[in-house]
């Protein structure tokens, strides 16, 4: 949408938002009659919006411009092919971060996705991305009912109808909402796109569960990890699948899976850089508290069909749709997570298996949990981090990591995630749930 379009639909205001290397939304709001120019010039902010954590300290990174100190200033330019009206009178664009002299930011997370995506492009393939968003209704005594019951979603269903709505007016086709087993826990999924579009989607979806919340009286958690319940944390699992030619290759191949080789090959990718990038899809220290064995979030680097327990999981879907329909599912993404560096990262990965002509190991069709030392080792099933110090240094070393988010994201991300875990390691679960409960989103 132009800003003539904007201001025809009555819009007054306009968010705009980045999602930071800390997993926050941040937002700058500025009248329409600015928007022209600030679609042209972009509006200032901090380089160090790349090093900024999630207490609001930044990571500072000697040896790069404008993040060694407080000396820096970058443009956000909206995209306004991206716009959505969220509201009477308000719009909402994505921006990308440049430099003042019109070069794209190299810890620009959407810039990223974007170059990411234009690479598999150029091999002729079509990725398509969907989130699944959990998250916790907070601020009235709700009740811990049965998951997917009845009860608990008609506890809310004001809030409910009203959100699938207004989110279906904002063209972003709701696939379904669901109580969730927490307290005023639920998850919504969206439909698939093109993974630039999901990501951005996947912004306009939690900015309108957190508005719609807020006119019945609620907060919203995005975070990981819950007060209520030491066994439930909310996630926010990812489907992808691969397209070449608009035929999906998840659902090309030969029984009994019906993976094709080259599907295959995409998910073996994944799957391999997981342990190494899990910093990217669990960036908080409270992603830990939630991922754990035998919680359904995927806690060894093991694949499966239709087994929630695998952190890849092949998602076939009835027999009928399954040539539209099949997809891989990854589990250990949460609410902390940037959606552009995480659907960047499964795009590269997905490629770097494919170049790699690489294999899956044998599915795991129960619970990783439960097998022997000697049997996990047999089926490559190697426990993901136990924590967020763990997972940085993973990523730290990692040199797929640095050669696909580039060296100056990799070392701002590698620093925010160092700073975070020095500064709350020693934090109860507790007062970790407490300082990070509101802090996504």
């Amino acid at each position: 949408m132009t800003a003539d379009e904007l201001r025809r639909a009555n819009v007054r205001f306009v968010h705009l938002t980045l999602v930071d290397n800390a997993g926050i939304t941040r937002l700058k709001m500025i009248p329409i009659d600015r928007l022209a120019q600030v679609a042209e010039f972009g509006v200032g902010i901090s380089t160090l919006i790349a090093i900024f954590t999630i207490d609001d300290h930044a990571a500072y990174l000697p040896g790069y411009d404008g993040l060694e100190g407080p000396a820096g200033d970058l443009r956000m330019v909206p995209d306004l092919d991206a716009a959505v009206l969220l509201d009477e009178g308000i719009a909402w664009a994505p921006v990308d971060q440049i430099h003042q002299d019109g070069r794209a930011l190299a810890t620009c997370p959407r810039s990223f996705l974007r170059r990411t995506r234009d690479v598999a492009a150029a091999r002729g393939l079509d990725f398509r991305i969907a989130f699944e968003v959990e998250f916790a209704l907070l601020g009235h005594e709700l009740r811990a009912w049965p998951a997917f019951s009845a009860a608990g979603l008609l506890e809310v269903e004001g809030f409910a109808t009203e959100l699938v709505a207004v989110l279906e007016r904002l063209g972003l086709h709701v696939q379904q909402l669901q109580a969730e087993a927490g307290p005023g826990q639920f998850e919504i999924a969206i439909a698939a796109a093109e993974p630039l579009v999901a990501a951005d989607r996947y912004v306009a979806l939690r900015l309108t569960i957190r508005r719609i919340a807020a006119r019945h009286g609620f907060d919203v958690s995005f975070a990981p990890a819950l007060l209520e319940s030491e066994a439930l944390g909310s996630g926010c699992h990812i489907h992808w699948s691969v397209w070449r030619d608009g035929e999906n290759i998840i659902a090309g191949g030969d029984p009994p899976f019906g993976l094709s080789r080259e599907a295959e090959a995409a998910g073996a990718g994944v799957l391999s850089r997981l342990h190494e990038c899990c910093a990217i899809f669990a960036p908080s220290v409270t992603s830990y508290l939630r991922l754990q064995p035998q919680h359904w979030c995927g806690a060894y680097t093991t694949w499966g069909v239709d087994n929630r327990e695998a952190a890849l999981r092949l998602s076939r879907g009835m027999w009928s749709g399954r040539a539209a329909s099949a997809n891989f599912e990854l589990k250990p993404p949460d609410g902390a997570a940037n959606p552009y560096l995480a659907a960047g990262v499964i795009v590269a990965a997905a490629i770097d298996g494919l170049d790699r002509e690489a294999r899956l190991p044998e599915p795991i069709q129960g619970d990783p949990a439960k097998l022997t030392p000697e049997q996990r080792t047999a089926a490559d099933a190697r426990r993901l981090p136990a924590d967020l110090g763990e997972a940085t240094e993973a990523l730290a070393v990692s040199e797929f990591a640095k050669q696909t988010l580039g060296e100056e994201e990799h070392a701002a991300f590698v620093a925010t995630r160092r700073h975070e875990w020095e500064t709350f390691r020693g934090y109860d679960r507790a007062e970790l749930v407490r300082f990070h409960e509101l802090r996504y989103g």
